[in-house]
């Protein structure tokens, strides 16, 4: 929980112009399979351990580049002091198959934890709060024959945050 009171602001300086748009890979893991989280200070918002059962670990979901993308959005009403994060994460699979069909299926139904690589080597970790759900999934088999077939899928989490950040030493351990 975030205290007001003792909120610091410390300005923002220009970034180098070394920053790529784009999502490197995805890991989930179904809800029940992570034991513990451990964030370093709530409003530091770093990750400093994720336990998992047994010999369980995150599985990795590989995508072509630039199929795949994390919006991050507040929603403020100040009226009724409420302000919540919803973060959604779209995702396209190429090439419509059975194995791939079953994948998405189980994802619409499942409620899980999500880490988020972006292509400037950042992780993002979605489900701290609340499970992330299936917000929406397709499948479309094109009509020419340069159209695209396959499947989309829309995993959202809804947040009192934004993303926390994932450490790639955390990340080792879970993949």
């Amino acid at each position: 929980m975030i205290n007001c009171t003792s909120l610091a602001l410390n300005g923002l300086d220009i970034s180098c112009a070394d920053s790529i748009g784009g999502i490197k890979e995805v890991y989930i893991a179904l809800r029940d399979k992570v034991t513990q989280i451990t964030v370093d200070g709530e409003n530091e918002g770093m990750i400093q351990a994720i336990t998992m059962a047994d010999t369980e670990k995150f599985k990795t979901y590989k995508f072509r580049k630039q199929t795949g993308s994390l919006t991050s959005t507040v929603t403020t009403d100040d009226a009724a002091g409420t302000s919540y994060v919803s973060s959604v994460l779209a995702l396209q699979f190429t090439k419509a198959d059975q194995a791939k069909r079953l994948e998405i299926q189980s994802l619409i139904f499942a409620n899980v934890y999500v880490i988020v690589k972006d292509e400037n080597g950042t992780n993002f970790l979605l489900g701290l709060d609340n499970p992330v759900t299936c917000t929406a999934a397709t499948h479309a088999s094109g009509q020419a024959v340069g159209d695209f077939n396959g499947y989309t899928i829309e995993l959202t989490d809804l947040s009192r945050q934004m993303p926390y950040i994932v450490p790639d030493s955390v990340l080792e351990t879970l993949v």
